[in-house]
């Protein structure tokens, strides 16, 4: 990037600091100053503020940029966990679910204790079903469930966890295709998990 002149930077910092204490940070001068900022400066703060406004803005791929910004610009396991969660949000909402998992998962990986990451994977899941079906099997189509269910459980959420259960495929759908409760299948589809076969 261009390199400012310290005078510039200066001004930028002085502009920054006010808009925050004054709470407009949602004006374009913030924004324009932060950007001069990170410029210079590979500040954590910064390219997550930027990130964050830049979504809001809807422009996607400025946030991308920024939230990887900030990935490299901290090594402190809390943060990386919580930029990670954000890149996971955003690429929900862009339905790139398989993008979204990815980055729950290493939002997972930097930080154990991680009920809002199980959760976004598990609304991934459960979104998944009319995309997912094949349609030859009822129990194969209903497994996706068992996986959302078992994220739920991880995140802790009792009640989304049930709604997940009342999928499940029933015993007498089980019994129809020769199968048994408790044996390990495929889901199949992008999820692609193996879970233990379970009845509503």
């Amino acid at each position: 990037g261009i390199l400012y002149s310290d005078e510039v930077l200066n001004l930028a910092k002085k502009i920054f600091q006010l808009s925050i204490s004054g709470k407009c940070t949602s004006s374009d001068l913030a924004l324009k100053v932060a950007k001069i900022m990170f410029t210079n400066e590979k500040d954590f703060a910064i390219a997550k503020f930027i990130a964050g406004r830049e979504l809001s803005a809807k422009n996607y791929e400025t946030s991308l940029e920024y939230y990887d910004g900030a990935l490299l610009s901290t090594q402190d396991l809390k943060q990386k966990s919580e930029i990670y969660l954000s890149k996971a949000q955003l690429y929900a909402v862009v339905g790139n679910k398989l993008k979204s998992r990815d980055n729950a998962r290493l939002s997972i990986s930097s930080k154990k204790e991680n009920p809002e990451a199980y959760k976004l994977i598990g609304n991934l899941y459960m979104s998944s079903y009319e995309e997912c079906k094949g349609g030859q099997s009822r129990v194969n189509d209903r497994l996706i469930f068992i996986a959302a269910y078992n994220m739920y459980k991880k995140a802790g959420l009792g009640d989304k966890a049930n709604q997940a259960k009342a999928q499940f495929p029933s015993m007498e759908e089980i019994f129809n295709e020769n199968l048994e409760v408790g044996e390990s299948l495929n889901t199949g589809c992008w999820i692609n998990e193996n879970v233990t076969l379970n009845k509503r």
